[in-house]
């Protein structure tokens, strides 16, 4: 089933998402279907998306929601959800602790910078090896409201655009990489969501094919990288 076809199908609380999610996300979240993972999503308003989630997840898949507000446990009486701020450092790692750790997470919260790269410095080390980090309605990055326009410095998408630099820090020196370098395969940039996979990443070596047989070489930096 995808993602589009699950939207078509729900009958249950209300959601709200645009139009361009269901099928980047798809991409990202087909291959943990049926599989007895745990999502998080920050954000839970009318309860409708956990809905959405476990039905396209599968019954073995745990979703747990998060929220600022009280009254989403009321809105999603049939999910685990935490209550707290997801700026709040410590609410986050508790709630790891608590029903952690997650495969997918899912921030659809306050979309304020703050918020989004708050919630992604903690809980990105914290996901699991395999599992996917996506912030969705990035769109919050251009609008002024928010501190926001195209280049705002603080804005997320400039964020994770500095994170273009880590990913390919394996070209850069021996000692360029980080901890973000070592555990990331991807960065997707999709309308208005950003996708990042988590996967442990090796040293970038070159790939040779030569009579019949593959091998790795060590790469080489600058000019003469290629023998």
């Amino acid at each position: 089933m995808d993602l589009w076809q699950t939207w078509e199908e729900h009958r249950g609380r209300g959601c709200v998402k645009l139009d361009s999610f269901p099928p980047a996300q798809h991409a990202h979240l087909s291959r943990f279907q049926g599989q007895p993972v745990k999502m998080l999503e920050i954000g839970v308003l009318a309860g409708g998306s956990l809905e959405i989630w476990q039905k396209y997840l599968g019954p073995t898949a745990t979703i747990v929601g998060a929220d600022i507000a009280g009254l989403a446990r009321q809105n999603a009486p049939d999910f685990k959800v935490h209550i707290g701020d997801q700026a709040d450092a410590d609410f986050l790692r508790k709630m790891v602790e608590k029903s952690g750790p997650f495969d997918i997470v899912i921030d659809d919260g306050g979309h304020t910078f703050d918020q989004q790269r708050t919630s992604f410095d903690v809980l990105y080390p914290l996901l699991n090896d395999g599992g996917v980090y996506i912030v969705e309605d990035v769109c919050t990055s251009y609008w002024d409201e928010f501190g926001g326009g195209v280049g705002a410095p603080a804005s997320f998408v400039e964020y994770a655009k500095s994170k273009i630099d880590d990913l390919n820090a394996d070209f850069v020196s021996d000692d360029a990489p980080n901890g973000f370098t070592r555990s990331t395969t991807s960065i997707s940039f999709h309308q208005g969501m950003i996708a990042f996979e988590k996967h442990a990443n090796e040293p970038t070596q070159y790939l040779l094919c030569q009579d019949g047989a593959l091998s790795r070489k060590k790469m080489k930096y600058g000019l003469g990288w290629v023998d």
